[in-house]
């Protein structure tokens, strides 16, 4: 089976140079990388390894979640695979990141199509900020006019978000009420 044609095309990209060369280590290592790279764009949080994790998708309410998390199996699938990914960055990107390994080929693409198993996960997942979502309750038309629940609705947004969202707001401004927008 061809890796390049059988795993995400962003993953390719990430991987393609030490792969190519051979460096089936390094190219794990680009993976798991990119792996957190992924986590961070998508969860707006900074962090890093089992605590970016962690952070991501840890605790009663993550960030991002795999699923609705409203039946004991989906917690169950939602605290496993944070365990995976924890355990991924603990045996997978640790060693490699601070000792010499040599992977083979064999190796190197059962984690490399692994990787691509959970950033597919990932991707399905459902973030609790959007910005579509969030512009829906700015410009509802029963959008309570406080300032108790205007700051409710800003705390929602992630600090790497808060412009991105100022700037989608202004130009929508003409969508909805100046009344309810000032707050």
């Amino acid at each position: 089976m061809n890796l390049q044609t059988s795993i995400r095309q962003d993953l390719w990209l990430s991987i393609s140079n030490t792969y190519s060369a051979e460096n089936y280590s390094h190219a794990v290592l680009d993976a798991m990388h990119h792996l957190s790279n992924v986590l961070r764009d998508k969860t707006g949080v900074d962090g890093d390894g089992a605590s970016l994790v962690g952070q991501a998708l840890g605790g009663d309410s993550p960030r991002l979640r795999i699923n609705k998390l409203q039946t004991e199996t989906e917690r169950n699938i939602q605290k496993g695979t944070e365990h995976i990914l924890r355990g991924m960055y603990l045996s997978i990107r640790n060693p490699r990141s601070h000792e010499q390994v040599e992977d083979t080929k064999d190796a190197a693409d059962a984690i490399i199509y692994f990787v691509n198993y959970l950033l597919a996960v990932i991707a399905e997942s459902e973030e609790p900020f959007t910005l579509p979502r969030f512009l829906e309750w700015v410009f509802d038309p029963d959008f309570v006019m406080s300032d108790r629940y205007a700051e409710l609705l800003a705390d929602e947004i992630p600090v790497n978000k808060r412009l991105d969202t100022l700037i989608e707001v202004f130009r929508q401004r003409a969508e909805g009420d100046g009344k309810k927008l000032k707050y």
